[in-house]
């Protein structure tokens, strides 16, 4: 184990063994008995993930209202900062407070920065990350500071987030309108005129054809798992497709060669790439 006295830090910086500035409590009383929810109640349920309100409880019973807290997901090390009141869904969550007085909120923030991953599926806190030394401040009007500041960039983070969702609803509903209610993009209101068609009644100005008529469809080859290198050309597979957008967290790589050998199947700028396998999701098309 590193020897804390051995840590180069800066003037007016202390470290510390992080068992001694946060205790944790387990969740067990605090654990949520129902699974029956509802947005009318007013008590959140929450999980140390990305989700982290679940729901909302009217159990009046072992309400967690300790002041500020962190808490952390034993098994995945995710955590959250929460300073209002609640209640916890699952039995792996740890609930860590100040043991002296230090700014807690910096220490999320300093936890965060860990970027902690867990290399098994084991209870990481007791083995793992009470153990880790941390610097600091002694300041805690330095700390505040440096917690306003990290809240500050999440607020804006949070209210683009909310932007870039409200915009994406509004996107849906205009083509709700331009695709279904036929609005005219001209005048935005809805046509007026209108013919028959082998699909049924469709705008007097729109026409009915194949996509073969207007784009070049082709289909997939299915590459085999012994033709994967490590750098090269990316190698686009079904679970890169998504909603709107492909994820390249998981990237395989094919041979250089293979721009010429398979030059049908190399995707382009603007071209659509429709899933095949499980194209619906939440009953988006892939």
């Amino acid at each position: 184990m590193t020897n804390i006295k051995d840590i180069q830090i800066p003037e007016g910086w202390k470290v510390e063994y992080i068992y001694n500035i946060l205790e944790y409590e387990q969740p067990d009383k605090y654990l949520v008995k129902s699974t029956d929810y509802n947005k009318n109640n007013s008590i959140p349920v929450l999980t140390a993930n990305k989700a982290f309100i679940l729901w909302y409880t009217d159990e009046k019973d072992w309400i967690y209202n300790k002041w500020d807290v962190i808490i952390f997901d034993d098994f995945t090390m995710d955590l959250k900062y929460v300073d209002f009141k609640f209640k916890i869904k699952s039995s792996a969550i740890k609930l860590l407070t100040n043991i002296n007085n230090y700014n807690l909120k910096f220490i999320y923030y300093y936890l965060l920065n860990l970027n902690l991953i867990p290399d098994s599926h084991k209870r990481n806190y007791i083995s793992e990350v009470q153990n880790l030394i941390i610097h600091f401040p002694q300041s805690l009007a330095e700390q505040q500071k440096i917690a306003e500041i990290l809240s500050t960039v999440d607020e804006a983070i949070q209210k683009t987030d909310d932007l870039i969702e409200k915009y994406k609803k509004i996107k849906t509903w205009l083509m709700e309108d331009l695709f279904t209610k036929w609005i005219d993009t001209n005048t935005w209101k809805p046509h007026t005129k209108f013919k028959d068609s082998e699909l049924g009644r469709i705008p007097e100005s729109w026409e009915v054809e194949k996509l073969s008529k207007r784009m070049k469809i082709i289909g997939w080859y299915a590459f085999k798992s012994k033709d994967e290198t490590y750098h090269w050309i990316p190698w686009l597979k079904i679970a890169n497709v998504w909603i709107w957008k492909i994820k390249w967290k998981e990237q395989s790589f094919l041979p250089d060669i293979y721009k010429s050998i398979y030059s049908d199947f190399l995707i382009k700028e603007w071209d659509i790439v429709l899933a095949l396998t499980r194209p619906l999701l939440n009953k988006n098309l892939k």
